[in-house]
């Protein structure tokens, strides 16, 4: 089976590029990275401009997550590769993950795999505890995730309108709104990081502060929104939601900022279209 790497990039650290890079090339047959115009471009093409196994895209550009998505999907079908393994460019993956995917993507309906990751930042032990060789999922990440482009393209592609986050959990959802299936594999396959992520106690409860600048709440919040409005549900994203508002606002510096950038994004995505 053909299978395609596809990285977005955006200002990486490019040692930290180079080391996930050369570990996703031992497992596919070729890379593709979309540049977000980055402005260390040339430091990148420095690394990879002559490897015959890594092509780059340079955007004119930053047009977001969703539409350097949809360009890994056009650009893997084009030249004949049905699985995409999508990463951020922080992500490294470990020895065996796509041989492990492989043998689930036979199965006619799944349009999506991924697995367990190890993240920088904490971990939670209770996701290994399930007994499974895979669960069905509502969602999971685009980042470690094996992505059938020919299904993503049929259900219309990634909605470009989604810039920063929220892009993976709109694609899920549209996947399954049109019969499509995603699972998760209960084995670690990847490192990676959701940001830098720390925790407090509150009233007995552990509440992640994820420290997102004032900029990025307000597309979350946006597309959030936006999301809610589009598919009619919440998929228990309400919840998640409302503790990011009272991390930020309580526990985070630029406390002010920070509200009002919630604020600002709630409204915009109200009247977002």
């Amino acid at each position: 089976m053909k299978v395609m790497g596809g990285i977005i990039t955006y200002f990486p650290d490019c040692m930290d590029l180079q080391k996930n890079v050369e570990a996703v090339k031992k497992q596919v047959d070729h890379v593709l990275i979309i540049d977000n115009c980055s402005g260390n471009l040339k430091d990148i093409l420095s690394l990879f401009s002559k490897d015959p196994m890594v092509t780059i895209i340079r955007n004119k550009k930053n047009y977001g997550v969703a539409f350097g998505l949809n360009q890994i999907m056009h650009y893997g079908m084009k030249h004949g590769y049905t699985w995409i393994l999508t990463l951020d460019q922080d992500t490294f993956v470990y020895p065996g993950l796509i041989s492990s995917y492989e043998k689930y993507t036979e199965m006619p309906q799944v349009a999506m795999i991924n697995c367990q990751h190890n993240d920088r930042n904490y971990y939670d032990y209770r996701w290994y505890e399930r007994k499974n060789a895979y669960d069905y999922e509502r969602a999971c990440i685009t980042s470690g995730s094996l992505i059938n482009a020919q299904k993503v393209i049929k259900c219309g592609g990634f909605d470009n309108k989604m810039v920063v986050d929220i892009a993976d959990l709109d694609m899920c959802a549209t996947l399954r709104e049109h019969g499509y299936d995603i699972i998760c594999l209960k084995r670690i396959g990847y490192l990676h990081s959701l940001g830098h992520v720390t925790k407090v106690k509150i009233f007995g409860y552990t509440l992640k502060l994820y420290h997102y600048n004032p900029k990025r709440i307000y597309f979350y919040t946006r597309n959030l929104i936006y999301y809610l409005k589009k598919h009619r549900r919440s998929d228990g994203l309400l919840l998640g939601f409302a503790t990011r508002i009272v991390g930020s606002v309580f526990f985070e510096e630029n406390r002010l900022e920070k509200l009002r950038a919630y604020l600002t994004g709630m409204v915009r995505g109200v009247l977002f279209k």
